[in-house]
């Protein structure tokens, strides 16, 4: 043992090492986000320790206004609620307080027109499906899509929600599915750039000179932002480029017959997209600070698109087919879903009457809860508004809210589920009662309470006993594709 302690080649090793962790720690501290111009996201060498140790062992402690995993979005509805009630007087602080809970019984005698209906809580069939629970006034909350599968027209779905369908986890199994039983092509709505283009399994994508503007990030126009909650811009300088690819380990996305980009230019643009074939289709463009956009009518599996117009603003790209089903996936790490409260309703009226959504999915409330929090009401209300306003922007779409899949919370070696993840199930789907809109209940569908545990041993959730894993996904799109052709019977 004496002799290793003057061994040249273990030292250089243990020096390679230190050397290493040391590189690591200093691109830590670093606020690569910033230094990037949004390219990189900021990294944190013990952000996964942290996080699994403040959401797993230590969540109980944190009160909601101060924990960093919520929403600031929704803290700032928490904390206005919390002072609103302080100063309310005494007389009315009981009614304060019965709108505060989660049994949510009242509603709005200024918005409410019809009697809203009672809650009926998911339970499987004889034929083991989770139903999607119906609280539309007429009972006929898939009309729409019903009708649009009827013309022959493309169906338009859009599935938006946080980190949970990142990467197009869920979704494009669910839109391999459509696509078997309804036809249709293409994976629809692309950004024109990620951070992480091999997460993505259902097109392959890449480029460079796109800068990314988030809903709320400063400096982000809030008269750009629609549905997806993102735009693009070439960064100072760059000629913008963006690649896209077809996979063929997923069915119906190796191709498509439509590739669209939409885009803002107020002082006029060159666009220049190549198919698969290796042929160019450039056009120029007049300024206009209305919607524009490019169009290839033509069978391809790849798609290159480039402008050196600085003043572009692109809305993303969507790679879809003449008719059947386009099922798209809008996710924001890290929001709770009330950013779509204030999207832009001329501008999402523009891309609605280009496009046309018939059913609008929302997916959100892992970044609205905590183990700490036992009251949603805010959030309910608030989601109530989101919905809301979304039909203001999309009026002809039907609206799903999805209830929160379950998240698991490690305590004394054991992982059981987070105690209050159904008081959050129960405040989305008083939401959805409360707005008449359609609820489905993740977490019945992956078995109910303590779903997590078989879960993770399947390999269906990860690590943080809180995302899905692909395998998971498709598990969950299984259940969520019956529940739908039930209600379209």
């Amino acid at each position: 043992m004496k002799g290793n302690q003057d061994d040249p080649a273990q030292w250089r090793v243990a020096c390679a090492v230190i050397m290493a962790v040391g590189l690591v720690a200093l691109i830590s501290v670093l606020p690569l986000k910033n230094l990037t111009g949004g390219r990189f996201s900021d990294f944190n060498l013990l952000a996964d320790v942290v996080k699994t140790v403040d959401s797993l062992e230590h969540a109980d402690t944190i009160d909601v206004l101060h924990d960093n995993n919520i929403d600031p979005l929704l803290r700032k509805a928490i904390a206005e609620s919390r002072q609103s009630i302080a100063a309310t007087p005494d007389s009315m602080s009981v009614i304060t307080a019965g709108m505060e809970s989660n049994d949510s019984s009242y509603a709005d005698s200024r918005d409410t027109v019809n009697v809203i209906p009672e809650a009926a809580p998911s339970v499987r069939n004889d034929d083991g499906i989770v139903a999607i629970e119906d609280y539309t006034a007429t009972g006929e909350g898939l009309r729409n899509m019903r009708e649009a599968l009827l013309s022959g027209r493309l169906v338009r779905i859009a599935v938006v929600g946080d980190s949970y369908i990142e990467g197009d986890i869920f979704t494009q199994d669910l839109r391999e599915r459509l696509q078997d039983r309804f036809g249709g092509q293409g994976v629809g709505y692309v950004g024109m750039h990620t951070d992480f283009p091999g997460f993505r399994r259902s097109v392959r994508q890449g480029g460079s000179g796109w800068d990314t503007h988030r809903q709320g990030e400063k400096g982000t126009s809030s008269s750009r932002i629609g549905l997806s909650q993102h735009y693009f811009t070439p960064g100072a300088g760059a000629t913008a480029l963006s690649t896209f690819k077809g996979d063929k380990k997923l069915r119906h996305v190796d191709q498509w017959e439509i590739s669209r980009f939409l885009f803002i230019a107020p002082e006029g643009a060159t666009v220049t997209m190549t198919d698969g074939d290796g042929e160019k289709h450039t056009s120029t463009y007049s300024p206009s600070n209305s919607i524009q956009t490019m169009e290839i009518h033509k069978l391809t599996g790849s798609l290159t698109l480039s402008t050196s117009t600085p003043s572009i603003i692109g809305l993303g790209v969507w790679l879809e087919s003449l008719s059947g089903i386009s099922v798209e996936c809008m996710s924001t790490r890290g929001f709770s879903g009330l950013s779509l409260g204030s999207l832009n309703v001329g501008l999402c009226r523009q891309i609605d009457g280009l496009l046309g959504y018939d059913l609008i999915i929302l997916e959100f409330g892992l970044n609205a809860m905590s183990a700490s929090q036992t009251d949603y009401s805010v959030y309910s209300r608030e989601m109530v508004k989101v919905i809301r306003h979304l039909r203001e922007c999309h009026p002809s779409a039907s609206i799903l809210l999805m209830g929160v899949g379950d998240r698991g919370q490690k305590k004394n070696g054991e992982v059981h589920s987070m105690a209050t993840v159904g008081n959050m199930i129960s405040a989305q789907r008083d939401a959805a009662r409360q707005a008449g809109c359609l609820f489905w209940d993740i977490r019945e569908a992956q078995g109910g309470y303590d779903a997590v545990v078989e879960w993770s041993r399947k390999g269906l959730i990860g690590k943080d006993y809180t995302h899905m894993s692909h395998k998971g996904g498709k598990v969950l799109a299984e259940e969520f594709y019956n529940a739908l052709m039930l209600l379209l019977q």
